[in-house]
């Protein structure tokens, strides 16, 4: 839970996800069989991966974390939705949206799924649909944070983009 806490801070915080990523190897050595604790180590290491620390060591912990989260429990929602982060950020955008299309239709109730859609849909191209992943998301959990903003961009309505930059965070 500290971990929890720690990694959501830790946004704003690279020393706060080294802290968190401890936690979370912690967690994992005192019971390896915890999937949402890998989900979450995954996502550290991704975080911190992302250029500000031994980038490709860390990414490819982030995903044997993620694999390990979903050979524990393949209906962890959270693993399914931070592991896509990864894999669109690899260029693997369009694996990831169709295990995630595929996932959403057994988690619809999942804001998460959404929030990761919103991202792997832009990546593909499919505007449209980022835009309805991101209604979807925040019509589950009005303070969701999604990168729709971006999505706004791409499209040209300089306006949305601006008004949801931020929004939910």
């Amino acid at each position: 839970l500290r971990g929890n806490e720690l990694s959501r801070r830790g946004l704003a915080g690279f020393d706060q996800l080294k802290v968190a990523r401890e936690l979370y190897l912690r967690s994992v050595e005192t019971d390896p069989q915890y999937g949402p604790a890998w989900a979450q180590l995954g996502r550290c290491y991704r975080l911190i991966g992302k250029g500000m620390e031994n980038g490709r060591e860390n990414l490819a912990l982030a995903e044997s974390a993620f694999q390990c989260a979903l050979e524990l429990n393949p209906d962890l929602p959270a693993a399914h939705s931070q592991y896509a982060f990864l894999e669109a950020e690899l260029g693997r955008a369009q694996d990831a949206l169709a295990r995630l299309l595929h996932c959403a239709q057994t988690f619809s109730a999942s804001p998460d799924l959404f929030a990761a859609l919103v991202l792997c849909c832009r990546f593909c191209g499919l505007l449209g649909a980022s835009v309805a992943a991101h209604e979807r998301a925040r019509k589950l959990d009005p303070q969701i944070a999604t990168s729709v903003s971006h999505t706004y961009y791409q499209l040209g309505d300089y306006d949305q983009a601006l008004r949801n930059v931020g929004v939910g965070a």
